[in-house]
């Protein structure tokens, strides 16, 4: 096969979803990762994420450490953040589906910050590695985003704003960003209070969703984030956006209200299920105020 025929077909995987892949698509995108031709190692690399397994991180791990292209290098480390996320959710419930063995993930959480700190690295590959890194949450995170969110230069402080969502402790800085006028590190704080479920955001959100001069996709991001919000005023927001003559917004008003009654009821639910706000009454072995699962 020729390159240029595998790289076409690695970017035609691109053009679909992942559980629409052929069964070969893992072999090869395993066989490009380890290609000599650099772009057949860079579009592997930023497809691998949607099939990372034990195997094919141990590629992505070594062409983060040494690959000679920087390119390849910042796309490893992209793959790597949501391979840690998933560690960190799963660990312990689903071991055997794990994208990364526990040593990986120790090694990869190791390599990013190496990398982070390495200021001889182009500034590119040290803001994709602390991108990646916060999936993994470690204490040195907070100072470097504190130290990313004051740099004059926009693409720090476009990352900074992305890892508050996961880093704790920004709430003040995501509503300073929402509020900026630069349009690109708004769209990240509201990408990032969504997923630092930002109370102190909710208002903002409120105000962009309903707000017809703002940008769309700002104010649909400002819809999904919304869920993770626990406010009246969201719920409200929510169902006056729902009978919207906007289909799309009213569509995605829909979903957030749906969105936002799961995770009430998943609140309910005891640990076992997955909720946590329950009080557990040792006496008899039951459930203070125990739903009924159905």
């Amino acid at each position: 096969m020729s390159r240029s025929t595998r790289v076409e077909m690695l970017r035609a995987l691109g053009e679909y979803p992942s559980w629409e892949w052929s069964e070969d698509a893992q072999e090869l995108i395993e066989g490009a990762l380890e290609s000599e031709d650099v772009t057949e190692r860079q579009v592997a690399a930023e497809l691998v994420s949607e099939i990372m397994t034990p195997d094919l991180a141990e590629t992505v791990i070594e062409m983060l450490r040494s690959d000679p292209d920087p390119d390849v290098r910042v796309l490893a480390a992209v793959a790597l953040g949501p391979a840690l996320e998933e560690f960190e959710e799963q660990s312990g419930y689903l071991d055997d589906d794990l994208p990364l063995r526990r040593g990986q993930y120790e090694q990869a959480v190791e390599l990013l910050h190496e990398v982070f700190e390495d200021t001889r690295a182009p500034d590119a590959l040290r803001r994709m590695a602390l991108e990646a890194a916060v999936h993994a949450p470690r204490p040195w995170q907070n100072a470097a985003v504190r130290e990313a969110y004051v740099s004059p230069d926009p693409g720090w402080r476009r990352t900074a704003v992305l890892c508050m969502g996961f880093v704790s402790g920004f709430d003040a800085e995501i509503v300073e960003a929402i509020r900026s006028e630069d349009e690109s590190i708004r769209f990240i704080g509201v990408l990032a209070a969504g997923e630092a479920c930002c109370g102190e955001a909710a208002p903002e959100l409120c105000r962009i969703a309903v707000d017809d001069e703002v940008d769309r996709n700002l104010r649909l991001a400002a819809i999904f984030a919304m869920p993770n919000m626990e406010l009246e005023a969201v719920d409200d927001t929510l169902y006056e956006l729902s009978s919207s003559s906007d289909a799309e917004i009213a569509e995605s008003a829909e979903e957030a209200l749906t969105e936002l009654g799961l995770m009430a009821e998943l609140d309910r639910l005891p640990d076992e299920y997955g909720g946590y706000d329950v009080d557990y009454d040792d006496e008899d072995g039951e459930y203070e105020d125990e739903p009924d699962l159905i």
